[in-house]
């Protein structure tokens, strides 16, 4: 899957023509941003929102028409508490791969968190609640240039990188570590509780294809296991956990991983053992609440392989925090879904699907 990561990003940025950016009212009520890519010969990315029942598209960044920040394929855009700004990994200007950008939900005021580009960054940046600063995974080389990220060397102990997360402030006003530097461990940020005070991710270690899903307290930077063998896991306003288990067709590396299928998990706000709540074939990633908590968005996905890392035609659905109603709300024939988040804040609570 990582490989699969690093070939979107190198053609979203060869592919990347300019973006539009919006400068009508952002729609009111509730809306779920998503990240598409369209292949040739519209060829680029976007980042939209749309209509809890996947109409009403509004483009926020990206497209093919003008200049701009344009989001890289692969990842999942990220809210502020309020609303009213996004960020996700994007390419355009003088950008030249990859770094984190902000922009105002209705398009306007796109901003580069500046230290991004000086740094390696992977995965997906995680605004914080108050907007001001984006929580990243840092990648730094130890000893030899590395081929990949968790290759071994013959006779070596370890990776040949460091990783470890760090807070970037949006305004250049500095950084800071969330968690100490490991060579043995990627953190994938996801998501940050509803008081800042924690901050899920995602443990990989060594070149085993299971994570464990995590909960960082950003006190003390201690980490609390949510669940085994879980991934991405997203926090809803009550405190409730969203994730999502894999089941891998083979054991290849982690960089190389065609997942078979995927159970989304919910962990209640009291604690306990995750609850099960849909299996879909092919898989699933990148779950999101909706602010009323009581539906969960997730991308569908298509089967890989190692030879074609790049997903086909693919999905954004929804069911319900009980398990019901499982639905698609948007679907692309041409070009693939990446992720997708709910936009926070009063009124933008979707609530219950009616089946």
């Amino acid at each position: 899957m990582r490989s699969g990561r690093l070939v979107l990003l190198l053609l979203s940025s060869m592919l990347f023509c300019g973006v539009a950016i919006a400068r009508a009212e952002a729609p009111a009520g509730p809306r779920l941003a998503a990240i598409s890519f369209h292949p040739y010969p519209n060829a680029g990315s976007e980042l939209s929102s749309l209509a809890p029942d996947g109409s009403d598209p509004f483009r926020i960044a990206g497209g093919s028409e003008a200049g701009g920040p344009s989001p890289i394929l692969g990842a999942r855009p990220s809210w502020s508490a309020d609303g009213s700004r996004v960020a996700f990994l994007g390419a355009g200007g003088d950008v030249v791969l990859s770094a984190a950008f902000t922009v105002v939900a209705d398009g306007s005021d796109p901003k580069v968190v500046p230290l991004s580009r000086r740094l390696s960054i992977w995965g997906d940046p995680v605004i914080a609640p108050d907007g001001r600063s984006v929580a990243v995974m840092r990648i730094e080389p130890v000893g030899k240039p590395f081929k990949r990220l968790l290759r071994r060397d013959r006779g070596s102990d370890g990776p040949r990188a460091r990783t470890a997360i760090w807070l970037l402030g949006a305004d250049d006003s500095g950084m800071r570590p969330l968690t100490p530097w490991s060579r043995g461990t990627l953190l994938e940020p996801s998501s940050f509780s509803p008081d800042g005070s924690r901050l899920a991710a995602t443990e990989w270690r060594g070149e085993g294809a299971t994570g464990r899903a995590i909960s960082i307290d950003l006190a003390t930077r201690r980490a609390k296991v949510l669940a085994r063998n879980a991934a991405e896991p997203v926090y809803a306003t009550d405190g409730s956990v969203a994730m999502v288990r894999h089941r891998h067709e083979e054991k290849w590396r982690l960089e190389e991983l065609a997942i078979g299928s995927s159970t989304l998990l919910v962990l209640p706000a009291g604690g306990g053992r995750p609850r099960p709540l849909v299996r879909v074939r092919g898989g699933l990633r990148w779950p999101s609440w909706d602010p009323s908590g009581q539906r969960i968005a997730f991308t569908r996905l298509r089967r890989a392989s190692r030879k074609s890392p790049i997903p086909g035609p693919n999905s954004i659905a929804e069911i319900n925090a009980d398990g019901t109603c499982l639905t698609t709300v948007a679907k692309l024939t041409r070009g693939f879904f990446a992720g997708s988040a709910w936009q926070p804040g009063p009124g933008r609570e979707a609530g219950r699907i009616a089946c």
